[in-house]
């Protein structure tokens, strides 16, 4: 069974939060984290959806996360390679946008890689983006 998560991250008080209610209405998507915060998705929150992946430290991944990877390479020697990106939602799956602009399956980032580290989030660390 899956499991269905989301953070939601408030635009007024730059605060993430997990989510504990979501409600569908004609007016939009209501959203509460159960405790302070309560408002309408687009407009007073950003939603995150869980990839049902973690890094290799525990840590959730969700959309919106900015990762680093190490891969071992075997060309006749071996190499190790750093990559880094974005996770979205594409194409019904989820997704590393590197920032050489190339989309690659996140399942496959989490199973190839030697470590992979969630390192930020594009909400709370844009700075992280122009290093990229």
């Amino acid at each position: 069974m899956h499991e269905i998560k989301y953070q939601a991250y408030w635009h007024e008080s730059k605060l993430m939060t997990l989510v504990d209610t979501i409600e569908f209405s004609e007016g939009g998507i209501r959203v509460s984290d159960g405790c302070a915060h309560t408002g309408w998705a687009g407009t007073d929150c950003t939603l995150r959806q869980y990839a049902e992946l973690k890094d290799s430290h525990g840590k959730e991944i969700y959309e919106g996360a900015i990762l680093e990877a190490v891969f071992e390479l075997f060309d006749d020697e071996l190499k190790t390679i750093m990559d880094a990106g974005v996770v979205v939602f594409k194409n019904c799956a989820f997704q590393v946008r590197t920032f050489e602009g190339h989309h690659e399956p996140l399942h496959e980032w989490e199973k190839l890689s030697e470590e992979l580290k969630v390192v930020g989030n594009i909400y709370e660390n844009p700075e992280l983006l122009q290093k990229g």
